[in-house]
């Protein structure tokens, strides 16, 4: 087992065990602060993520085009397709909420804001995700061009260092209730 397993599962309890009025006040400061910062970086699209297991809930984040992730199970490979509020929601296998990918498929550009679920995050911009890879092989593949990468959690998650590996997904800010900062790495 890698050192990042007995942490996300730790992590991801804590996660769980936040009390629900501390969780909804974070959230909507985190919220407020994302506005801002896709306001002052003159955003046109958003990929964001449906909250799953006790992340951020983003859904009063208003974008003028919105995206969330869809997974191809059978490649492995993650895109984002245009949501609008209001459209269905469907569960992938692992009970995310995702857009039907008969949509369109989003490109990103330098207007392009993709916000990156996170169980943890350094201030170096490491991130821990549940381990599938998928944001990792999403970026790698190049796919995010010249977009504004912000990892988000609360900031009870950001910690001092995370175990990263070379192939592992760093943001360029990390996103939390107490605003939206650069990583000192990214």
């Amino acid at each position: 087992m890698d050192e990042k397993t007995p942490l996300r599962r730790r992590l991801l309890a804590q996660r769980a065990a936040l009390d629900a009025a501390a969780r909804a006040a974070a959230n909507a400061a985190l919220v407020a602060h994302l506005t801002r910062f896709l306001a002052e970086r003159a955003c046109t699209q958003v990929f964001a993520f449906a909250a799953h297991r006790g992340e951020p809930d983003l859904s009063a984040l208003a974008a003028p085009v919105y995206g969330l992730p869809v997974v191809a199970a059978a490649r492995g490979e993650m895109g984002f397709y245009r949501w609008r509020p209001g459209d269905p929601l469907v569960a992938d296998r692992y009970g995310i909420l995702e857009p039907r990918p008969s949509g369109e498929c989003l490109r990103a550009d330098a207007r392009t804001a993709i916000l990156v679920p996170s169980v943890a995050l350094d201030p170096a911009g490491h991130r821990l995700g549940y381990g599938g890879g998928y944001y990792d092989r999403f970026f790698a593949r190049g796919d995010a061009g010249a977009a504004a990468v912000v990892g988000v959690c609360f900031a009870a998650f950001v910690l001092p260092a995370l175990p990263a590996e070379p192939h592992d997904l760093k943001v360029a800010y990390l996103a939390t209730e107490t605003g939206v900062t650069p990583a000192s790495g990214g």
